[in-house]
């Protein structure tokens, strides 16, 4: 505060706010594990199970869109706040969908109580979704050079980013007996919803602003933003796109069955960007 109040100080001639914006390209470095662990739904019939896989969830690069302000109390030091958007693909090579079942069934020919077993290992698709990232942050500003020429800033400072999106697809199976006590396995591919999480993570960076003529001047920079760890809620809450069933499942059963696991996730960007300030 001691530091903003001195630089308020400057003559009012000499400060300046500027207001830029324009997009980029997000990096697709980021990434997490989903794992699934649980037991198969198996109604009306004694049984034991586990079904497990673990999903890869990376992101893909994609376009950002950003906007900033900036105040220069003095001509080489100024405060900026700044909001970015991304909206990046997911991807990701999963291994295989792995269930395992030991139940009793009465088959004929004498109908007597015995245990029988099922074990299965499917190849899985790869992971497809997409994460929507918003990300404030407020930085000091380091301006080399007068503004009416090219000048190189340095930023460093701190701000909050919000995670939400969704990712497919999950296995999630049932089974029944039909007649004569012949095994029916019902296998679906789920769609995960991630909820929405806040962090705190430090930011730097640095741009280079090159005059147009007048107030305005064209912008090229990198930004890096490192946040804590979050953890991700997940939650299923429909069928897959490469599922071809018919959408009959109680999806509040589906949640308690697989009670997924939060996503573990930094969400760590390293972002180039361009755009156009104009100085008032």
């Amino acid at each position: 505060m001691a530091l903003v109040g001195a630089l308020s100080s400057a003559p009012a001639q000499a400060q300046t706010i500027e207001v830029a914006g324009g997009s980029g390209l997000a990096s697709g470095s980021s990434s997490g594990t989903f794992d699934s662990r649980y037991a198969p739904s198996f109604p009306f019939v004694e049984h034991t199970g586990l079904a497990t896989q673990q999903l890869v969830v990376q992101r893909d690069g994609a376009p950002l869109m950003w906007a900033s302000l900036t105040w220069f109390p003095g001509a080489h030091v100024g405060l900026e706040s700044r909001v970015d958007y991304r909206r990046t693909g997911l991807h990701g090579a999963n291994g295989p969908y792995t269930v395992l079942l030991t139940y009793s069934a009465r088959q004929p020919p004498d109908f007597v109580a015995r245990q029988y077993s099922s074990d299965s290992s499917a190849d899985w698709p790869d992971t497809a979704g997409h994460v929507g990232q918003l990300t404030a942050t407020a930085a000091m500003v380091l301006r080399i050079g007068p503004p009416t020429r090219t000048t190189l800033r340095l930023m460093a400072g701190g701000g909050l980013t919000s995670v939400r999106g969704r990712f497919e697809p999950v296995g999630y199976s049932t089974f029944s007996l039909g007649g004569h006590s012949v095994l029916f396995p019902d296998e679906h591919r789920v769609s995960m919803r991630v909820g929405s999480a806040t962090t705190i993570g430090v930011t730097t960076g640095a741009e280079l602003h090159v005059p147009m003529g007048g107030h305005a001047a064209v912008v090229v920079g990198w930004r890096l933003l490192v946040p804590r760890q979050m953890q991700l809620a997940v939650t299923a809450d429909g069928l897959a796109a490469s599922d071809q069933g018919i959408n009959q499942l109680q999806w509040d059963d589906v949640q308690r069955t697989l009670a997924p696991s939060p996503i573990r996730w930094r969400p760590v960007t390293s972002d180039v960007a361009a755009g156009v300030a104009v100085r008032f």
